[in-house]
């Protein structure tokens, strides 16, 4: 966005100054320029969405996103201003917020394809994975559609699906760090760890900013018993982004195996103001409570985990141990029932393959 692209009235020295630092790759100095223009003329909306796209450039989504803001308050009607707020809110993790000023793109140009894509990677951050796929093939669908990027993440959607051929099908033929990522998950998902692990090293070596790759490597190396390594992956992740919920998880994972709960306190509390509604995070969380004899927290805990997932069998086993430790014997007595039925259901399940009870406790989250 950095030439005017609307009507204005002849432009002050300070905004052609910016679309020139701006244009020749000088981000803090376009944003000076910008600046300038509008204490000059608090309402032109070249100037707020210029400076807002620098804002981007810079990575302050939220400032971007109030420049954007005010350039809407003047004018609502300029789809492509609405598009670039979606992607600030986006890029600051307000992704409901993001979906609602994408949809009013939508509802006006239906077929416009980067407001469709990133209204699927939206969803996919909703952990809403079956209608992020559906939008991600409308993307692809499209007229003389050559997004690579738009192929690789519907294939690592279908992987977390398990979809693995339809997600085999589409990275045939392409080649790339962001195609070896997703053929990484795959052989991952076929338990093929150690492929995955060299082919995840060389997506990093071609690419060491690629989004997600520090996170697929740690992953792998979890799968491969190999937690130290696996925590340098998660913390050159979070160097990236010091947010992310992956990492975030993951280590919090880590340190519980690890029975260094005070270290894994930290990032469970981060990774479950994300996703409060994770049970996995909240079975975690009772592991930890329960290591500090904090019996009545980890209840709670254990508790929102079993009413997220009811068959969350080693959620149950937990629960019945601190039930005993608070001397509630009703709810003890509910809770052994409960697991028998489980072990029952568990035992048939796992007849034919040879997996026993005890692995799923190990696994790391998703």
């Amino acid at each position: 966005m950095a030439a005017a692209a609307f009507a204005q009235p002849a432009a002050p020295p300070h905004f052609e100054r910016g679309v020139q630092l701006e244009r020749a790759g000088d981000f803090a100095g376009a944003r000076a320029a910008y600046e300038q223009a509008l204490a000059i003329a608090p309402g032109r909306v070249d100037a707020l969405s210029n400076l807002g796209a620098v804002w981007l450039r810079l990575g302050r989504a939220s400032e971007a996103a109030a420049s954007f803001r005010k350039a809407l308050a003047a004018r609502p009607d300029l789809l492509q201003i609405r598009f670039f707020l979606g992607l600030a809110l986006y890029q600051s993790g307000q992704f409901a917020p993001a979906r609602n000023e994408l949809g009013q793109v939508l509802a006006a140009q239906p077929g416009e394809v980067r407001a469709l894509h990133l209204d699927a990677l939206c969803l996919l951050k909703l952990d809403r994975l079956n209608e992020g796929a559906r939008l991600l093939e409308r993307v692809l669908a499209a007229p003389g559609a050559q997004n690579a990027q738009a192929a690789v993440t519907l294939a690592t959607t279908y992987i977390s699906l398990g979809e693995l051929d339809k997600a085999e099908a589409l990275l045939v033929g392409h080649s790339s760090p962001a195609v070896q990522l997703a053929q990484g998950m795959l052989l991952n998902s076929r338990s093929r760890h150690r492929e995955a692990e060299a082919v995840l090293e060389a997506a990093r070596e071609a690419d060491p900013k690629l989004p997600a790759v520090h996170n697929q490597l740690g992953y792998t190396r979890m799968l491969l018993g190999d937690y130290a390594a696996a925590i340098e992956d998660f913390e050159k992740e979070l160097a990236i982004g010091p947010k992310d919920f992956q990492a975030t998880a993951n280590l919090g994972w880590i340190h519980v195996q690890e029975r260094n709960y005070e270290k894994a306190l930290g990032f469970l509390v981060e990774a479950q103001r994300q996703k409060p509604d994770n049970a996995g995070l909240a079975y975690l969380m009772g592991q930890v409570r329960s290591s500090r004899s904090e019996w009545a927290a980890a209840a709670s805990n254990l508790e929102a985990a079993v009413r997220k997932q009811p068959d969350f069998r080693a959620a149950h086993v937990l629960l019945a141990r601190v039930y005993a430790r608070l001397n509630r014997p009703a709810d003890l007595a509910r809770e052994q029932a409960l697991i028998a039925r489980l072990n029952e259901a568990e035992q048939m399940r796992n007849a034919a393959s040879g997996e026993g009870y005890g692995t799923a406790t190990q696994r790391p989250p998703p």
